[in-house]
């Protein structure tokens, strides 16, 4: 499966990985997350629980990645909002 930036999901599973283990090669660890749980969203969806399961899965690495789809949701919310607001002011500005 590859995304709209050309990485393969195993290679943004790495990514996200790596901000957890800036030191260490996270590739063979992005694999196994990914084969585990099936999928990236999945992965970003399981309990924390489950995720600290997985060999080479410590509490920060699992941390992070149950911290990535809140941070999604609040830029997208933020992102909404931002564009009402602008909105908004416009409306006022022709008024």
């Amino acid at each position: 499966v590859l995304f709209r930036s050309g990485f393969e999901e195993h290679n943004a599973m790495e990514f996200l990985l790596f901000l957890a283990h800036a030191r260490g090669d996270t590739n063979s660890l992005a694999h196994r997350v990914i084969r585990t749980f099936g999928s990236l969203s999945a992965a970003l969806d399981a309990p924390y629980e489950e995720l600290v399961q997985v060999p080479g899965i410590g509490p920060s690495s699992a941390a992070v990645l149950k911290f990535i789809p809140q941070m999604c949701a609040y830029y997208l919310e933020n992102k909404r909002d931002a564009r009402r607001e602008i909105g908004r002011a416009s409306c006022r500005e022709r008024v």
